[in-house]
């Protein structure tokens, strides 16, 4: 719990006593958004890891596999990768079109490809797998970790719906409250697949 409540309370502080600091810390690019990646990169090779135990105990790891690849999406998300590297949104008109940096027909073509195709493919692996992934997800709501994750999840789709809201808010830096939401929600992803790690030893050692 502490892992979860102690960095937003400090940065929640630090948004009363040092705004300026705090608008810093919460900016475009900055330090809260990387270290969202960062939690969110941790809890998906943490989940990758528990679909490979799956695997080889016989179970079917869909359901975090699953897991593991909204973690990944919501990374590349924060990062933005599409504007670092080319310098625009992709797959889109000034993408393809007029791009702030040269990039060869070819490549805008299979960089669509793979921004299109690797979301599809989620989708389509989900809905394949659904009964099983729906069976597991209900499981993982008898224990603790599994709540703590629908909770990282609900509280990172509300932030993602209300953002604009958020954003307007004006006794806070801006963007604070929507970066400190969706670092209460990274944190809860990670929490929970450390929660579920060490559930796994203590079951097994009882």
């Amino acid at each position: 719990m502490l892992l979860i409540v102690g960095p937003v309370a400090l940065l929640v502080v630090l948004g009363v006593v040092a705004r300026d600091f705090a608008a810093y810390l919460v900016s475009d690019e900055g330090p809260i958004e990387w270290l969202q990646v960062v939690l969110c990169a941790i809890s998906a090779a943490l989940a990758l890891a528990r679909a490979r135990d799956s695997a080889r105990a016989g179970e079917s790891p869909a359901f975090d596999l699953v897991v593991a690849a909204g973690f990944i999406v919501i990374a590349v998300g924060e990062l933005e990768l599409d504007r670092l590297i080319f310098g625009t949104k992709l797959v889109g008109v000034r993408f393809f079109l007029h791009p702030r940096k040269p990039v060869a027909w070819p490549w805008r073509a299979i960089t669509a490809l793979i921004v299109v195709g690797a979301p599809a493919a989620i989708v389509v692996y989900t809905l394949a797998r659904f009964r099983v992934i729906w069976r597991d997800g209900l499981a993982a709501l008898r224990e603790p970790w599994g709540w703590v994750l629908l909770a990282g999840i609900i509280i990172f789709f509300a932030t993602e719906a209300f953002e604009d809201t958020l954003d307007n808010v004006q006794f806070v830096a801006p963007f604070f409250l929507e970066e400190t939401a969706e670092l209460l929600a990274s944190l809860c992803f990670l929490a929970a697949y450390l929660m579920r790690s060490r559930w796994r030893r203590d079951s097994g050692a009882g």
